[in-house]
């Protein structure tokens, strides 16, 4: 108590002037710190992968296209608890294009479409694949698989 009292009756001005500093500092901050357009909201980038800014319109598509395997996979929208899972999904492919794709390029790294047809629909199938195409018992159904292939050989209809 003795040392509110002090500050109230004998540092008023030190007080109101360090508020009114750090008042000003938060202001300047906000106004310079990132950049004008962090207050005006002429700034649409959500985050930088590998020195490539990822802007809100390519993250937004990402997240679009996970909803969409979703809705697919399941036959409904997705809820709000699945919906952080498929925005990390988003980020993490994102991260899989911008910077792991070129550092394999850089490397040489290659994978061939012989064991991409393996890993599809030959003898060592995809987990993520595999569970895609599961019948009423939970087993893998491969006649599916190969339907869900054929129908993107197919003609579009008109």
């Amino acid at each position: 108590m003795a040392l509110i009292g002090t500050l109230r009756n004998k540092m008023t001005k030190w007080v109101v002037g360090f508020v009114a500093i750090a008042i000003a500092a938060f202001v300047l901050n906000d106004l310079f710190g990132n950049g004008p357009t962090a207050v005006f909201g002429n700034d649409n980038t959500v985050g930088e992968i590998g020195g490539s800014t990822i802007r809100l319109e390519e993250y937004q598509a990402a997240i679009q296209e996970r909803e969409n395997n979703y809705i697919l996979n399941f036959g409904r929208q997705p809820g709000d608890r699945e919906r952080p899972l498929l925005q990390q999904q988003a980020w993490d492919l994102l991260i899989s294009q911008k910077a792991i794709k070129p550092e394999f390029e850089k490397v040489g790294v290659k994978v061939t479409t012989d064991e991409i047809w393996d890993m599809i629909q030959g003898r060592n199938i995809d987990e993520n694949v595999k569970s895609s195409f599961l019948d009423s018992a939970g087993n893998f159904d491969r006649s599916r698989l190969i339907a869900y292939i054929n129908q993107f050989n197919a003609p579009y209809p008109n």
